[in-house]
Order: structure tokens, then C-alpha cells, then sequence
């Protein structure tokens, strides 16, 4: 299979685009198959392509543009409103570029009610509902439920989504469990040798014990593998 990709070439701080086609089983940066053209020209050309405005919108994103890879994710979706990884992009760039957590909650719940196992958008999720120092979007239940969901989707066998898990337990007072979720995921880490996992989940386990939720003053990026 093939895919269509953008790729950022010129100088660091005056980027432009071009469209490559690529192996559908490589990462994003493998070396292109193909040169089809850059993206001014191809959105003249194909300008009801969502999946052209989705790859613009991860090019600009990467560059840092929040404001104009937001409205190719917008235009993605507009064109194809069942678009789950548009969709899922848009959450981000709210969370990661313009700090905006409740935007991004608006999206990945969205994407969920599409695609309720998808174990990256239900870890996403479960960040900001158990750890956000905001408030108004926190929700333990709702962490729970998800984190949950994570967990055995993924045979709780991966760290970082006990990880996650166990921030759920403590958001939803549930601190016994946390302390118990938190110990399995350290032993997990340790095992996978992930260390900055492993002693951030040490940290963790002491501050469950003395009854106390986890809170990020940053949304904090994935650790988990990327589409």
C-alpha cells in the first residue's frame, strides 16, 4: 500500500511542503517512493482531498503553524466528518501547540464514539480527565472507566497505560488501587527497561500513598507509539 505524505523541506524557519508517496508500512520520514508535487499546486488540483488537508495539517503542525494546520483539519473534516485521524490530529494540535484542553477533549471525545478501543486516543483522554490541573475537565469515573478499557485492550502488559490507569484510580480517590496499578506498571518498566518511566512511576507510587491525585501543569506528549 501506498500513502500520501507532506514533507518539510527549505530552511528551518521558512518551510514549505511537498507531497511524497510512500511505502504505507514505513514511518513518516522513510525516503519517498515518489515526488507528486508540492502542496500549492495539489490543493489546486485535488482541493476536496480531506486526506491532503490532514497531511498539510501534520506538516504545519510540525512546524509549529497551530492556527493554519487547524483550519486544513477543520477543512479535512468538513470534507469527510467520519475522518477519526483529522480528527485526532486537531485534538492535539489544541492540546500540545495552542495549550487548549478543553478543545482537545471536545475532539478525542469525539473520536472515541467512533472508535471506542482506539488504545492512543483513550490514553490521550485519560491524561487530561485524570491529571489536568484544570479543574473544570477533570473526571475520575470517566478516567477510570477509560483507562480500564486501555488496560485491556493492550493485555496490561504496557507500563505507561498502567501508568495511566493508576493516575485514573488516584483522580477518582481509588488509592489503594492506584498505589497496587502503579507497582505492576513499575515492575513492567523496569523490565522493558524504560528508567525514565520507572523512577517517574516510583515518585508516583509515594505521592498515591500519601493519598495524593497526580497533577501536569503541561499536557504532557504521548508515550506511546504514533499512527
Amino acid at each position: 500500500m501506498v500513502r500520501i505524505r507532506m514533507q518539510r523541506v527549505g530552511r528551518p524557519h521558512q518551510p514549505h511542503f511537498r507531497i511524497v508517496a510512500i511505502h504505507g508500512t514505513k514511518a513518516r520520514d522513510a525516503a519517498s517512493l515518489e515526488v507528486i508535487g508540492h502542496y500549492q499546486k495539489v490543493l489546486e488540483i485535488t482541493p476536496g482531498s480531506a486526506a491532503i488537508h490532514n497531511e498539510l495539517g501534520i506538516a504545519l503542525a510540525s512546524a509549529g503553524k497551530a492556527d493554519e494546520a487547524i483550519a486544513h483539519f477543520e477543512q479535512a473534516l468538513e470534507i469527510d466528518t467520519a475522518f477519526t485521524e483529522a480528527r485526532f490530529n486537531l485534538g492535539a494540535t489544541f492540546q500540545y501547540l495552542k495549550k487548549d484542553t478543553p478543545a482537545a477533549l471536545v475532539q478525542w471525545r469525539q473520536v472515541l464514539e467512533a472508535e471506542p478501543n482506539n488504545v492512543l486516543v483513550l490514553y490521550e483522554t485519560v491524561l487530561i480527565l485524570a491529571t489536568s490541573a484544570e479543574t473544570s475537565v477533570r473526571n475520575g469515573a470517566e478516567a477510570v472507566v477509560l483507562a480500564e478499557r486501555a488496560a485491556e485492550l493492550s493485555g496490561r502488559r504496557e507500563a505507561v497505560i498502567l501508568d495511566t490507569l493508576a493516575a485514573a484510580y488516584a483522580e477518582a480517590g481509588r488509592f489503594p488501587e492506584a498505589v497496587k496499578t502503579a507497582r505492576l506498571a513499575l515492575g513492567l518498566a523496569i523490565e522493558a527497561r524504560q528508567q525514565p518511566l520507572a523512577e517517574a512511576l516510583r515518585t508516583r507510587i509515594a505521592l498515591y500513598g500519601a493519598a495524593r491525585p497526580l497533577r501536569f501543569t503541561e499536557p504532557q506528549a504521548s508515550s506511546l507509539p504514533q499512527p
